[in-house]
């Protein structure tokens, strides 16, 4: 349909409005009509994000952080894990045990950038999970406290994630949690080698865990476990310790470390 045709029928049908408020009212809206379309259809100008910093300087993995600290990394993990993360009033059961299982990745200006949890189960804590009961069936009295850590049957990675997914400091932040992760391994338990268990709750947790260099197995399958979820093993060895710093300093500098 042409121009002169739209017009002539909107004079027809409102005759009471003068000819020329029509080209005034056509002229607008076709404006109006080409700008919402540039502006959805529009390619993307630029990454803007190169402009920002490629490696994020004052980084610190601290264990047994303040309780604030324990509140942002608590509602961080339910947003991640959702139903399979623990409410506050839980962790802090866990937490009150030993303080020394959470461990969090901050800036100098305490702001939250990570965390994981690793907490040192007794013989009771690894058979249950090895049983099939999920993380929600962990007593405090299924972990030993900073005295007794050493003494553990196996260490449950109960949660490790990094927020800024949408920033270009992600995988950065990712290394450091994991060169942290390896070096806290280490510092708590010494170079004898460690059995670690832990549930894959998310894609990004099942791959991971499936990573060759790990070396980890399921031990018990999802589908007869209590929460839905594959319960991996695999053993801290020196070796495994060693080859996650390594990969980790490929993409960044290690963080400071303040193992109480």
């Amino acid at each position: 349909m042409s121009f002169i045709t739209i017009i002539s029928v909107f004079v027809v049908l409102f005759p009471f409005v003068k000819l020329k408020y029509w080209y005034i009212i056509f002229a607008v809206g076709s404006a109006s009509i080409l700008g919402v379309t540039l502006k959805v259809y529009r390619p993307v100008q630029m990454a803007t994000e190169v402009l920002e910093p490629e490696k994020e300087e004052d980084v610190i993995a601290e264990s047994g952080p303040n309780r604030d600290l324990l509140i942002v990394a608590n509602n961080f993990a339910r947003k991640v894990f959702g139903p399979d993360s623990l409410p506050l009033e839980e962790i802090e059961k866990w937490y009150n045990k030993n303080p020394l299982a959470l461990c969090v990745l901050r800036n100098r200006n305490n702001e939250f950038l990570g965390y994981f949890d690793i907490y040192p189960l007794n013989e009771l804590g690894v058979n249950l999970l090895k049983k099939g009961s999920g993380e929600k069936d962990i007593e405090p009295e299924h972990i030993l406290g900073p005295k007794e850590m050493k003494k553990a049957k196996a260490l449950y990675l109960a949660g490790i994630a990094v927020v800024g997914h949408e920033t270009g400091l992600h995988k950065e932040r990712t290394a450091k949690l994991f060169w942290a992760m390896a070096d806290y391994i280490s510092h708590y338990y010494g170079d004898k080698p460690r059995t670690v268990l832990a549930i894959a709750a998310t894609p990004e947790g099942e791959r991971l865990l499936k990573s060759p260099y790990l070396n980890s197995k399921i031990i018990k399958p999802k589908d007869v476990r209590a929460d839905g979820h594959n319960l991996y093993l695999f053993k801290a060895t020196k070796k495994v310790i060693l080859e996650t710093k390594s990969r980790a300093e490929k993409r960044t500098e290690p963080p400071y470390c303040k193992w109480r």
